[in-house]
């Protein structure tokens, strides 16, 4: 599915075995269509950073998020707009930092009480946004549903983690499908671009 500058990758799979109706529904940020995905400049939306200290996860998702607006800053540029402290990290809500780094032009909204409805209406909405565990922040691009009949059997989130940090971004980090269930999440920073 196209929509604007972005797209969303859904796959589908129902099966019918015994009369029993399996589906499983899969949603991932995906590629830009402001190339042709044959042209040597054609790239992801969304790829993984890692962070480049030991204690730069929420600023390492933050760049994430950024680049996938088309914002690009160092990770030692973004430190101090999340309020970063040396040894302390950065505090749960960086909300004001992505509008700042973003001439404003990014809404960042900060929830204590994430839920997975919220993660899929993010995704759903072409919106990656940070996941926050205890003592740790993530970039998430993408979730998956399993279920039954009508009845969801397991919740996933397409977790981008920017550890084990690497002073070469490109070389630490890690993609993985999460179980919702098999995590606390403790907060999150949604984002969308205001026109």
């Amino acid at each position: 599915m196209v929509v604007g500058l972005k797209t969303l990758n859904t796959i589908n799979a129902e099966v019918i075995a015994t009369g029993i109706l399996f589906k499983v529904t899969t949603r991932e940020l995906q590629f830009c269509t402001h190339y042709l995905s044959t042209e040597a400049r054609s790239h992801h939306c969304f790829v993984l950073h890692a962070q480049q200290r030991n204690d730069y996860c929420a600023v390492a998702t933050c760049q994430m998020i950024l680049c996938y607006y088309r914002y690009y800053y160092t990770q030692d540029q973004i430190a101090p707009a999340l309020n970063y402290t040396p040894g302390g990290g950065c505090p749960s809500d960086q909300s004001a930092g992505y509008h700042n780094l973003s001439n404003n032009h990014i809404i960042a909204t900060f929830d204590n009480t994430p839920t997975f409805a919220e993660a899929k209406a993010q995704i759903d909405s072409l919106h990656p946004f940070k996941t926050g565990i205890t003592g740790h922040a993530r970039a998430c691009a993408g979730y998956s549903t399993n279920s039954w009949y009508n009845i969801v059997t397991s919740q996933n989130l397409k977790i981008y983690d920017p550890w084990p940090w690497n002073p070469d971004l490109k070389l630490g980090g890690s993609v993985y499908w999460e179980d919702w269930n098999a995590v606390t999440h403790t907060n999150y920073v949604f984002t969308r671009l205001d026109y």
